[in-house]
């Protein structure tokens, strides 16, 4: 039995557990025509399949803090990000 659910990311095809093993192929197919598939076995989401692309964009090393804002979409914003040379500050304690 094949149901549709919505995720936050996007649309998951969702499978009980002997159905995706029944129609594995089936499966695998959909994985790389619609992506992501779940399966469920025993009322609880326990697998979730991807493709090999899907899997690399996810476990791919992310931009650092730095790339991030340095590519950020906000042309109008001109971010400063050197570092100040000011001394190091007196604390009482």
């Amino acid at each position: 039995m094949l149901r549709k659910q919505q995720t936050k990311h996007q649309e998951a095809d969702v499978w009980q557990f002997q159905d995706a093993k029944a129609q594995l192929s089936k499966v695998m197919d959909t994985v790389q025509t619609t992506g992501m598939q779940t399966i469920i076995r025993n009322r609880n989401e326990v697998y979730i399949i991807l493709s090999k692309e899907q899997y690399e964009k996810c476990i791919s090393p992310k931009d650092s803090l730095l790339d991030f804002f340095m590519n950020a979409p906000c042309p109008d914003v001109d971010l400063d990000i050197t570092r100040s040379q000011e001394g190091i500050r007196e604390v009482d304690l």
